[in-house]
C-alpha cells in the first residue's frame, strides 16, 4: 500500500496553556521527535512523515526526515481537518496515516493493524477496548483519498468534528487493548503522570 504519515501539531494547545505542543517536552525530548520515533520504528513505516503545524514552522521544517510542514488555510486554529486536508492536497499517496503529536506510547504495529483492516473501507479508526468499553481514537486513524471530498463538503457546510467526517465514510473501527498506548498528552500534569511504554 501506498501510505503517507500526517502528524497532527496545528492545534491551539488550550489545555497547554496556548503552547505549541509539539515542542513540549516529555522524558527529555520535544513530543514532536517522540512522534518521528513512533513512526519510523513502525514495523511497516508509511512512505513519507508531513506534519501538520501553525506555528514554530521554520523549527518544524529543520527535524529530519520530514516529507513537508503544512499549514492551515486561516490562521484561528481551525482543527484537524484543516491540516488533513493540506496534507491530503500536497501527498501523492493512496492512503495518509493520521495521528496526533501527543501519543508517544503508540505500539510498533499501529499502522500494520490499521492496514490489515482496510479491506472493502475507506477508513480504519483505532479503537481502546477497556473492559467492557470502547473508546475511539478518532486522531489515530488510516485514511483513503477516496474519503478526502467527503471532508472538504463538510468542510463547506461547516462541519469541523473528525469523528463526523469518519462517520461519514465506509469506515472500519480497530481494537486496541494496550491501555496506555492512547493516553494523550496534553495537560502538565499528564506529561509527569505519563511512563513511557516499552511496546512492542
Amino acid at each position: 500500500m501506498n501510505i503517507d504519515a500526517l502528524i497532527l501539531c496545528g492545534g491551539a494547545g488550550r489545555r497547554m496553556g496556548g503552547v505549541d505542543k509539539g515542542w513540549v517536552h516529555w522524558r527529555g525530548q520535544p513530543l514532536i521527535e517522540a512522534m518521528l520515533a513512533v513512526v519510523q520504528r513502525q514495523s511497516q513505516p508509511p512512505r513519507r512523515i508531513w506534519i501538520s503545524a501553525n506555528r514554530e514552522l521554520e523549527r518544524y521544517r529543520a527535524l529530519p526526515g520530514i516529507a513537508g510542514v503544512l499549514q492551515d488555510a486561516t490562521a484561528d486554529f481551525p482543527g484537524p481537518l484543516a491540516g488533513i486536508d493540506a496534507a491530503f492536497a500536497a501527498s501523492k499517496a493512496d492512503w495518509l496515516w493520521i495521528l496526533p503529536c501527543d501519543t508517544p506510547n503508540l505500539p510498533t504495529d499501529t499502522l500494520r493493524r490499521l492496514q490489515q483492516a482496510c479491506d472493502g473501507v475507506d477508513l480504519t479508526v483505532a479503537t481502546l477496548v477497556d473492559g467492557d468499553t470502547l473508546h475511539r481514537q478518532p486522531t489515530v486513524c488510516l485514511a483513503h483519498r477516496r474519503s478526502w471530498p467527503v471532508l472538504q463538503q463538510q468542510w463547506q457546510q461547516g462541519q469541523r468534528a473528525l469523528w463526523r467526517w469518519q462517520q461519514a465514510v465506509p469506515h472500519r473501527h480497530v481494537q486496541f487493548t494496550e491501555r496506555h498506548a492512547f493516553d494523550n498528552l496534553n495537560t502538565p500534569d499528564s506529561l509527569t503522570a505519563t511512563p513511557q511504554q516499552d511496546t512492542p
